[in-house]
């Protein structure tokens, strides 16, 4: 006789290809199997969970080909959370040996338990799922961006320290500019009070600093390690290429200086030199600036008439 009761499934998403375990109403394994991360291998992942009756399918992703497969084929997806899938995992003691196959179990299996307290995945609007991933390419890009930022700085707090603050910004325009110019504390013994102000009016720094307090900064800055200025120098202006172009990658191509989008997926969230700027509000053509409201004693004193 055949047994017509719903199964459960559970998908462990991988680069390459996926495990899938399929479990009964008593939690028993009914089948276990791989696919490859290909068209035919998510045709066959489907076939098989609909041949056996599978009502729910649990995987940790929300999104991607896999969850596209199984929502086409009609199933019913549930996204388990990684944080929360490492701390089911406690439960069927194997939160040291982690594998493909058995967390593909473990969803599957949970799926059954614990099923009845999770939502079913519903499918986002085209807008949504643009939206979902124009923001996580700009969290890599900003995370990409920080450590770059960072690693710029430890690499200067030991060839060049007096390049560290001077700045508000390690990786603000005018920073990335004087880095270009003097990658190393060679380069810079070329500059004097004078020279550094030159260069201020010619780069249009903009900051609250004067020539003198930059140029004491480094002076007062302590020596860098001994070595090689123009190796040390080179990976300088590596980094400070790859932050450079990431700032003005976006700029269109009729060298228009505005930039698209590229620019505000590279750029922080944070307010820094780039965001200080505001555009005044419109007020439209020909229209006078928004005259302020009279004080309560300005109105007692000039009442307005009544009309006749």
């Amino acid at each position: 006789m055949n047994d017509d009761t719903p199964r459960f499934g559970g998908v462990d998403w991988a680069l390459d290809a996926h495990a899938v375990a399929i479990v009964d109403q008593a939690g028993g394994l009914a089948d276990e199997f791989a696919v490859e991360h290909s068209s035919p291998g998510l045709d066959e992942l489907c076939r098989r969970l609909v041949k056996h009756r599978v009502a729910r399918v649990a995987i940790e992703r929300p999104d991607g080909p896999v969850v596209e497969a199984l929502l086409g084929a009609g199933l019913s997806v549930v996204v388990v959370p990684s944080r929360s899938a490492k701390a089911l995992r406690e439960r069927y003691g194997v939160a040291g040996n982690k594998s493909d196959r058995s967390d593909a179990y473990m969803l599957a299996d949970c799926l059954r338990t614990d099923g009845h307290r999770w939502r079913d995945l519903s499918l986002d609007s085209p807008a949504t799922v643009t939206l979902r991933e124009h923001v996580r390419a700009r969290k890599d890009l900003v995370e990409t961006r920080v450590a770059l930022a960072n690693q710029l700085r430890a690499h200067l707090q030991v060839v060049f320290p007096g390049a560290v603050g001077l700045f508000r910004e390690i990786d603000s325009p005018i920073s990335l500019r004087f880095l270009e110019r003097f990658p190393s504390a060679a380069r810079a013994t070329w500059l004097s009070e004078k020279r550094l102000g030159a260069w201020m009016v010619a780069n249009a720094y903009c900051g609250r600093k004067t020539p003198a307090e930059l140029y004491r900064h480094l002076q007062q800055a302590p020596a860098g390690s001994a070595g090689d200025g123009e190796v040390r120098g080179a990976v300088v202006l590596a980094l400070v290429e790859v932050l450079t172009a990431g700032r003005r990658g976006g700029a269109g191509a009729g060298g228009s200086s505005e930039p698209s989008g590229c620019r505000v997926l590279w750029s922080r969230s944070s307010a820094g030199p780039d965001h200080r700027a505001r555009r005044p509000p419109f007020r439209g053509p020909g229209r006078r600036p928004f005259a302020r409201r009279p004080s309560s004693e300005g109105r007692r004193r000039n009442p307005v008439p009544s009309p006749a």
